[in-house]
Order: C-alpha cells, then structure tokens, then sequence
C-alpha cells in the first residue's frame, strides 16, 4: 500500500500520435490550463487531436496553484509508479474513447511489459472492449461498469458480465452508489457467482 491505499483508478485516453496519458474527459480544457494559469481560448480541444508534446504545452491542475507545473500524466509512468508503490490500479476503458482493437491490445501489451499482468482490474461501460482485453489476456480481471435501476438491467448487466467469462479469468460487476434510488437485489449475481463492487459519484448524493 502507499499512504494506506491499495488500489487506484484511472481513465485512458489517447493522444494524436497514439500515446496512452490519463485523462477523463475526451477535452482537455476542463483540466488544461496555458502555463500561466490562464483558461484555454479555444473550446473544446480533444486530447486525440493535439501529440503527446503539444498537450505538455499545458499545465493540468485545473488552476489549482498548488500543483502548478502538473503535465498530462502517461500511463506507463503510472504503470511504474503503481509497481513500484504495490498498488493495484483500476484501468478504465472510457466508453467515449472510441478505442480500436489494436489500442486495446497495445494498452495489454504495456501492461505486461511493466510486469504488471496480473495485477491490474481492467473495466468499462463497454463489453466490447472488456472482451478485446481478454482476447490478448484471457486471465485479466474484468469489470463491466453499470448504472442498474431494475430488474431488468440488472438482468441484463448479469449476462453482460457472463459473457465475458473465458474459464481463466475473475468477472465482476461494477455498479454504481445510487441506493437512495434503488435497492439493489444481489440475488443473481451470488447465483451466477458474480462479485460485485460499488463506486460512488458525488453526484448521486446531492
């Protein structure tokens, strides 16, 4: 653990020429700001447009002045730091990447070089890429990220998630806080011998 963590999650995004940095948002403005701490003047700038070395023109802190100098972060940096820390990291696949096959692939690759196989949780919105994962690692942790709001889409997440199984593998279930919504009824995960894990959005305890 570091600090008395053990486990960490990030989003993937890809810049211009292919480089895996960690990035929420599709746009950088929401993050990015110009070296003196000054908001972007063009709107809505992709990560996926600009290379690796136009985004580090950018301070990434959101104008937070104490962290001021941050650069957009790369994924094999972080891969050697969570080895190095022994962090278990969560890699999330955005399900607005609009990743190809071949950047999956390559993002399990990377991942492998690091000596990290193993040792990471790999989730999304999207089964498709959960299942490319697999392809290039049938023993990589799976988890298909959801928002259940009844029976039916729970039904639904559950088969998804089977799905998703090669006999090797842990799939499971990554569901979202909203009980003050919905009671969640765990019943066919526990048949279907599914874990289940919950992530919490502020957003959804306003």
């Amino acid at each position: 653990s570091y600090k008395g963590y053990q486990y960490v999650e990030t989003d993937i995004s890809f810049t211009k020429d292919g480089v895996p940095v960690l990035l929420h948002n599709p746009n950088i403005n929401v993050m990015a700001r110009n070296p003196d701490g000054s908001e972007l003047a063009q709107e809505d700038i992709e990560i996926g447009t600009i290379t690796y070395e136009e985004a580090l023109q950018y301070d990434f802190t959101k104008g937070m002045e104490e962290c001021k100098g941050t650069k957009v972060a790369r994924l094999d940096d972080f891969l050697d730091l969570c080895k190095a820390k022994s962090l278990h990291p969560y890699l999330e696949l955005k399900n607005n990447g609009d990743y190809t096959k071949d950047q999956v692939s390559g993002l399990v690759k990377l991942v492998r070089s690091k000596g990290m196989e193993g040792k990471v949780s790999w989730i999304s919105f999207e089964a498709k890429y959960l299942k490319w994962v697999s392809e290039e690692d049938p023993k990589a942790r799976l988890g298909f990220l959801n928002i259940v709001s009844d029976e039916e889409t729970m039904k639904a997440s559950v088969e998804t998630a089977k799905d998703l199984k090669t006999g090797e593998n842990e799939v499971f279930l990554d569901l979202a806080n909203k009980t003050e919504y919905v009671t969640y009824d765990y019943s066919l995960c526990e048949k279907e011998g599914l874990p289940v894990e919950i992530w919490v959005n502020e957003a959804f305890n306003e």
